[in-house]
């Protein structure tokens, strides 16, 4: 897959699958592909793709017509409708540089060989890095495991393939610099990625005391299923502020206020609409580190998920 998939369908009787490539944090509204993929060699990596299909900016929802004779897309970013003639399917077989890297990564996964590195050395590597203008990097120890959490994702175990280059996703590896067992700390990460590389400079222990308590805290309200302290209370006065028309940028970051902006043009209902506010039930701990609320109004409901950052202001959220 390209970047951020997000619909996905299947056709011609489970024989294809079809998944947007929407990278909707990362692409704007640049125009973005569908990728067909052949059910039956989805584990051979390449082989299963047959090719893309031109999309408009971020590809949001798939359905498909009672017949089966038709595809329908909807394209969030350009605010538009695709129709598709699914026996007739413009596939396009040269394929995006990402889409062809993630799938020869997937193919040859089974020759990847994990080796044993030195715990002394594994632990030089433990700490949180901060990527320019993006989020940071949690590279933690379990045992003779090292994972890695990069910012709201879940954390993930990263696998050695030698002392200093770990294999952490198909077309993603983090590279470290080379230290000896028990002699300091490595000062930065690069992160490979789709031709991307990416360098993750290390943070002071002041700096990185913030992310790392809050990744403790995580484990644990994640273990407990509790929210996180301040969840309820931010969401409850986001939504109140958004009753009156006037959401409150102080409320959150300024990447999660702009997504408000953008999710307050999709939502079919506007929150005033739903009536007053009757009850908030917290319902759990997501994997992804969100609490997850169902509230419900007098003429509707809400699934409202949220991430709290260190700093107390939301990061992100997702409601439907």
């Amino acid at each position: 897959m390209g970047d951020a998939p997000v619909p996905v369908t299947v056709l011609d009787k489970g024989q294809k699958v079809v998944a947007g490539n929407s990278n909707r944090f990362a692409a704007g509204n640049a125009p973005q592909t569908l990728v067909v993929l052949d059910a039956g060699k989805i584990s051979e990596g390449l082989n299963a793709v047959l090719g893309v299909i031109p999309v408009g900016a971020f590809p949001r929802e798939m359905a498909v017509s009672a017949d089966r004779r038709t595809l329908f897309l909807t394209n969030f970013g350009s605010k538009t409708l695709q129709v598709l003639d699914i026996a007739h399917l413009p596939i396009d077989t040269n394929l995006p540089p990402e889409i062809a890297a993630n799938a020869a990564a997937l193919a040859h996964r089974s020759e990847r060989r994990e080796i044993t590195v030195d715990g002394k050395i594994l632990n030089g590597y433990t700490g949180v890095y901060q990527t320019p203008d993006g989020p940071a990097l949690l590279i933690a120890l379990n045992g003779n495991q090292l994972t890695a959490k990069i910012g709201l994702q879940p954390e993930m175990n990263i696998l050695p393939e030698s002392d200093t280059m770990f294999f952490l996703r198909p077309g993603m590896q983090i590279e470290f610099p080379k230290i000896d067992a028990g002699q300091g700390n490595a000062d930065q990460v690069i992160l490979h990625q789709t031709g991307r590389d990416i360098t993750a400079k290390r943070l002071d222990d002041a700096a990185a005391k913030p992310f790392l308590d809050a990744g403790s805290a995580f484990a644990k309200r994640l273990k407990n299923q509790t929210p996180a302290p301040g969840s309820e209370a931010a969401m409850r006065k986001m939504i109140e502020d958004l009753q009156l028309g006037k959401p409150d940028s102080d409320l959150m970051n300024a990447d999660s206020f702009a997504a408000l902006r953008r999710e307050l043009e999709r939502l079919p209902t506007p929150i005033a609409q739903l009536g007053s506010l009757q009850s908030v039930t917290f319902t759990e701990v997501g994997p992804g580190g969100a609490d997850i609320y169902h509230v419900k109004f007098e003429k509707g409901s809400l699934d409202y998920r949220i991430w709290l950052g260190p700093d107390g202001k939301i990061e992100a959220f997702s409601l439907r």
